[in-house]
């Protein structure tokens, strides 16, 4: 599996994302030269679970981050786009509870979004390391435990620690900064 990070800084007023940079086939590491974040007109969507998904995702990641995005459409565009994938769910189609086999997180210029296996999306504290994926417990300890560190630090320290202590979660860490949302200017 993965560890993905975020948090949105109300002090710097930036967007910190992160992951560790490799894969697991089975027991065998998979050397990786990319994230499981879907980067696009500064929004990014960290994926953990399965790579079939994380693939489709990947494939329509453009259309899924466009200009208008509110979280609870998005959970409703995947939802269909797996559909179309015949992709439902722990293989029940009218189950609300069902899963989908991936969790997500939603990384905004101004928030953080956490997506359930279920797709349910649910806004995160400003000011608040959240992660995902099989070292997410790690991650959220250590992101904890170092509250008071700048915001890049606490991402890093995250996932280090399920880096560290998660053998599911190989692979070099990756950390970024989203740009900061624009403001109109109004004339």
């Amino acid at each position: 599996m993965t560890i993905i990070c975020a948090m949105h800084d109300t002090r710097t007023g930036h967007t910190v994302i992160g992951s560790n940079v490799g894969a697991l086939s089975g027991a065998t590491r998979i050397p990786l030269s990319t994230t499981t974040w879907l980067t696009r007109n500064g929004r990014a969507l960290g994926v953990a679970g399965q790579h079939r998904q994380f693939e489709i995702l990947r494939h329509h990641a453009d259309e899924l981050l466009g200009e208008a995005l509110d979280p609870f459409a998005l959970s409703g565009r995947i939802r269909n786009l797996f559909r179309d994938y015949d992709i439902y769910g722990s293989n029940r189609p009218n189950d609300a509870q069902s899963t989908f086999g991936i969790t997500m997180i939603l990384a905004l210029s101004d928030s953080v979004w956490d997506f359930d296996g279920t797709l349910a999306p649910c806004r995160i504290d400003n000011d608040t390391v959240w992660a995902r994926g099989s070292g997410m417990h790690f991650a959220l300890g250590a992101g904890f435990a170092c509250a008071a560190a700048d915001p890049v630090i606490r991402v890093e320290t995250a996932i280090d620690a399920a880096r560290h202590f998660d053998v599911d979660c190989p692979g070099d860490r990756h950390v970024e900064i989203l740009p900061k949302a624009r403001r109109a200017i109004i004339a």
